[in-house]
């Protein structure tokens, strides 16, 4: 009853057995107590019971998977049940899973359990095949179609990132200039931004867009947390934005690098954050979450590995804790989720063409009503590593799944 249970809690199905199948398992068990589901054999019960009874399960179309729950007191007492599950399980095409409850260590050893998975306790089972459902009903998904992006200009992207390089063979950040250009090769919406020198000039600036503005440190090394003294946000006007130049050169000297890149802060519209991370197992992987104080304080974060298809774009939006607040959730405006996607798949289409970017930081990224658009970007770039395996980031393309999987 607790295997039974666990499974429910898992978001496996307990189907109720056929009166046909309820009968046979009366045929191979004349001692059950329960045969409808789940199965109570009871103590009385041996090896030639389990076997019995396993294969009339096994034969049931409405079963997909079973999972034999065996307790026993006596030291070496799951042997006998545990030959007959192996011996019933195999050639069969259905999950067979076992849990021998208080076999402990030593058994796990023997060879009698080397052929049905098996576990101590029923939960870790039930946990186990839960997974493997899911996994199932994953590689089941329609995989999407790759994006069509005739207006991408990778040749030139790669130009200007070489250049960089040339200057840090090792690696570095790349200048905002740069990484503004590299981002507009690829039709990312990045805002644009102004580079000021004095406070006169970021005062200037600010008072001419009359809108509150954001200034970063100019130098691509230094972080984006505020802490750290190269960031400030929110600055209403002329004079906060004059104050707050002053007090970055004060404060970074020759490492704020000598400028700051002013830009309009987005007034309306959701923070999100995107990222790209060179995995040395499965080559480019991309990072969508939530930004602002919602990612702070949720940590709503999904990961997919690279190429990125239509379909992965939109469920990557869509798997997210917080997603609804997307799609209108309490009479919030309903975002441009199409163009937050087509952001998505457009970073994704840059990861795979050029392999020199390590790292690349859009936070925020505001998606409203009227489209997305990347606020702040930070890339850094560094000679390639040997690529992973093609066959890796392609999980689908292994043994092909035929027919549904009963959850």
């Amino acid at each position: 009853v607790l295997a039974g249970d666990e499974c429910i809690s898992a978001g496996l199905e307990m189907t109720t057995l056929s009166a046909d199948t309820q009968l046979a398992l009366i045929a191979n068990a004349p001692t059950s107590t329960e045969v409808a589901n789940p199965v109570d054999l009871t103590a009385a019960a041996g090896s030639a019971e389990y076997q019995g009874v396993i294969g009339v399960l096994l034969a049931d179309g409405d079963v997909d998977a079973v999972l034999i729950v065996h307790t026993t007191l006596e030291a070496g007492g799951h042997d006998d049940v545990a030959a007959a599950v192996n011996a019933v399980a195999v050639g069969s095409v259905k999950p067979v899973l076992a849990s021998y409850v208080g076999a402990g260590a030593a058994a796990r050893q023997a060879p009698p359990r080397g052929v049905v998975p098996a576990f101590d306790y029923p939960e870790a089972a039930a946990g186990a095949l839960a997974n493997a459902a899911d996994y199932a009903e994953w590689r089941r998904r329609p995989e999407g179609q790759l994006p069509s992006l005739p207006d991408v200009q990778p040749l030139a992207a790669r130009r200007r990132l070489r250049e960089v390089m040339a200057t840090g063979p090792e690696g570095c950040w790349v200048p905002s200039d740069v990484v503004a250009e590299v981002l507009a090769d690829y039709g990312v919406p990045l805002l644009p931004g102004h580079v000021v020198r004095s406070p006169a000039q970021a005062a200037e600036f600010a008072d001419g867009l009359g809108a509150p503005v954001a200034m970063r440190a100019l130098n691509p090394d230094l972080g984006v947390e505020r802490e750290d003294g190269a960031l400030r946000l929110w600055l209403p006007d002329g004079a906060a934005a004059w104050e707050a130049y002053a007090e970055m050169a004060a404060r970074l000297g020759a490492v704020m690098g000598g400028a700051a890149l002013v830009r309009p802060m987005v007034t309306h519209g959701t923070e999100m954050v995107i990222g790209i991370t060179q995995d040395r197992l499965f080559g480019p992987v991309i990072m969508f979450g939530f930004g602002g104080s919602t990612g702070d304080l949720m940590d709503d974060r999904a990961y997919r590995l690279l190429p990125l298809t239509d379909l992965d774009a939109e469920r990557l939006i869509t798997s997210l804790r917080c997603s609804p607040l997307l799609f209108g959730h309490r009479d919030r405006p309903l975002a441009d989720v199409a163009a937050l996607a087509d952001v998505l798949l457009r970073v994704a289409a840059l990861a795979e063409d050029v392999p020199q970017i390590a790292e690349l930081q859009l936070n925020p990224v505001v998606v409203s009503p009227d489209g997305a658009v990347v606020c702040v970007a930070r890339m850094r770039i560094a000679p390639p590593e040997p690529q992973p395996s093609v066959w890796l980031p392609r999980l689908k393309e292994s043994v092909k799944v035929k027919g549904p999987f009963r959850r």
